[in-house]
């Protein structure tokens, strides 16, 4: 009996994997070892190979695995992938301060003697040289805060400086090069998946790809790219310096407490505890921080700018969404003293619960759907 169910899954073998039509090998074995994996593009559905490279005919895992892109959006790559379509998207990403951060660096090197002023920028978190994405003009000037190139940081073998040092083990974790710490809440990946391909605040995978280990962090919750970047996603970067991430949705770092004082660091969200507080008025109507930050804001516009507040930049009329979808001023006064309103009920938009204080608020994956009450 064994025998003849071992000649039969052989045989089932054979036809799932043997030549296809005319002997040629079939060329989709990735789903084979990958059942039920997401659809990274969903607007269009491309083969593995067309962005993770590999050799899909093959069987053998090593062999289907050599020379594949782990991350194919990660910027050393990034022009062979992604780029292939998006070329003008890459080419402004690369140059942009959410790749360089080079204002990041003045606020350390300048109150230490080691930059003239505060906008006198000479070098970029970038591994490679930064320049402008697009050209300009011929006899155009650069914009107000634009610069022509910026250095990679040096080395503390290069400077010798234990501020360049510091800049490097504190800061790099924070931007599209380098991938960020294996800390909860910080889980994300390098290029255009950092915001484009959400995880869960502790890295696991929700996705049905029977390859993928579901107990193992640093994984995105699904194999699929998106434009609807939820907060929780700003927040693996955007935790730290302004807490802007963490103050939008009213957290504030606090002492740990409880059975939090017998956690790591990295198993308390983003390393810290945290005590609510009265959230942004805008979030608790239900939007994310990309209705404001758009496109042109995070992409940049392909130059490379000293500061942030040169590159910043909102479409439309922000000031004509917030009139639309703020609480009316009495709703605003209750948030002030504290009582939020419920979401559901009155804002155009609502996201999914939030979830216990350990872990509040939640806002990882799901599309924000207009309310039967108050869709327009």
């Amino acid at each position: 009996m064994r025998s003849q169910l071992a000649a039969i899954a052989l045989v089932a073998t054979a036809l799932v994997t043997g030549p296809g039509a005319g002997g040629h090998a079939r060329a989709d074995q990735c789903a084979l070892c990958h059942r039920g994996i997401d659809d990274a593009h969903p607007k269009k559905t491309l083969a593995c190979t067309t962005c993770h490279r590999g050799d899909a005919t093959a069987t053998d895992a090593t062999k289907a695995h050599a020379g594949m892109y782990p991350n194919p959006s990660d910027l050393r790559v990034v022009d062979q992938t992604c780029g292939k379509c998006h070329q003008a998207i890459t080419a402004k990403v690369k140059s942009s301060i959410m790749a360089h951060r080079s204002g990041t660096q003045s606020g350390t090197l300048f109150p230490n003697g080691l930059q003239p002023t505060r906008e006198d920028v000479r070098f970029a978190m970038a591994p490679v040289p930064t320049t402008p994405g697009l050209p300009l003009p011929k006899g155009h000037p650069l914009p107000t805060g634009a610069v022509p190139r910026l250095e990679p940081l040096p080395t503390f073998k290069e400077s010798s400086d234990v501020f360049m040092d510091l800049l490097r083990k504190e800061c790099t974790s924070c931007h599209l090069w380098t991938p960020a710490k294996a800390v909860k809440g910080n889980f994300r990946a390098t290029g255009c998946a950092a915001c484009h391909m959400p995880y869960a605040e502790d890295g696991r995978s929700r996705s049905k790809d029977v390859a993928m280990n579901p107990r193992k962090a640093g994984r995105p919750l699904r194999h699929q790219l998106t434009k609807q970047v939820p907060v929780t996603q700003c927040a693996t970067c955007h935790n730290g310096g302004s807490r802007a991430a963490m103050n939008f949705r009213g957290m504030m770092e606090a002492p740990a407490e409880g059975r939090q004082t017998f956690l790591w660091d990295q198993d308390l969200l983003h390393g810290h505890a945290y005590s609510e507080q009265t959230p942004d008025v805008h979030f608790a109507r239900g939007m994310a921080c990309i209705d404001c930050h758009t496109e042109r804001e995070v992409h940049g516009d392909g130059q490379v700018y000293r500061k942030r507040h040169y590159e910043r930049r909102s479409r439309g009329n922000p000031r004509a969404t917030v009139r639309r979808i703020l609480p009316r001023p009495s709703a605003l006064r209750a948030i002030r003293r504290g009582h939020r309103p419920a979401t559901a009920a009155t804002s155009r938009w609502t996201t999914r619960p939030t979830g216990t204080r350990s872990t509040w608020p939640s806002t990882t994956w799901g599309r924000r759907t207009p309310n039967k009450a108050g869709s327009g």
